[in-house]
């Protein structure tokens, strides 16, 4: 499978004013965590959530809650709203929407399989060094035989009053504790250069393309 990384700005009115595009290298560990828990019939210890604490994650067969993995897509709603999203067999959960689907910061430390969160996430907001989070969304796969594509994308509006400079992407999942608890994990983090800087009222689209090739 091969991956690659899109950063588009726009003006206020949609007018195109720069693309940066190169391949993505960095699924993450927490990519593993999440593919383990999918496949396995064992507890996996030790899995380093967003906030560098180790979490004990069951797998679905063990518990068919504890996961249960959020969906990557926000929904449709704006990035301050929770979302809710079905999760097991029989619970509904709400989880951070700015914590699910694409993120973006401003953290240039080369990434490592080991990174377990952004270096520094710009968080949803309208304040200075903020960017306002829309829905992420996950478009339908698309395959002309014998290749494949799924795009995860997401557009960010700044109405900070100042300028704000993205120099990292990620996609980060939630997985639903035994309890009612949300823990959030970083399973992509990709490093983007050159930096892109989003002058204010500018809009920005990042993009997942996730591709295959026979």
């Amino acid at each position: 499978m091969r991956t690659k990384i899109k950063l588009t700005r726009f003006d206020k009115d949609f007018n195109k004013l720069q693309v940066v595009e190169q391949p993505s290298r960095s699924w993450v560990v927490g990519m593993w965590y999440w593919m383990f828990c999918q496949m396995s019939d064992g507890d996996l210890p030790n899995s380093i959530d967003i906030t560098n604490t180790a979490r004990t994650l069951a797998s679905w067969q063990d518990n068919n809650i504890a996961s249960a993995w959020g969906r990557v897509a926000a929904g449709g709603g704006i990035g301050g709203e929770e979302d809710v999203y079905y999760s097991g067999s029989q619970r509904y959960y709400k989880a951070a929407a700015q914590l699910l689907g694409i993120v973006v910061g401003s953290d240039n430390t080369a990434a490592t399989p080991s990174d377990y969160a952004l270096g520094t996430r710009i968080v949803h907001g309208v304040g200075a060094g903020t960017l306002l989070y829309g829905g992420c969304e996950v478009a339908n796969p698309a395959f002309s035989d014998p290749n494949g594509e799924m795009i995860i994308r997401r557009f960010f509006t700044n109405v900070s009053g100042g300028n704000v400079t993205v120099e990292e992407m990620g996609i980060y999942q939630s997985v639903s504790g035994a309890s009612d608890h949300i823990y959030y994990f970083c399973i992509a983090r990709d490093v983007v250069a050159p930096a892109v800087v989003v002058a204010d009222t500018e809009i920005l689209m990042a993009t997942y393309t996730m591709q295959i090739t026979v």
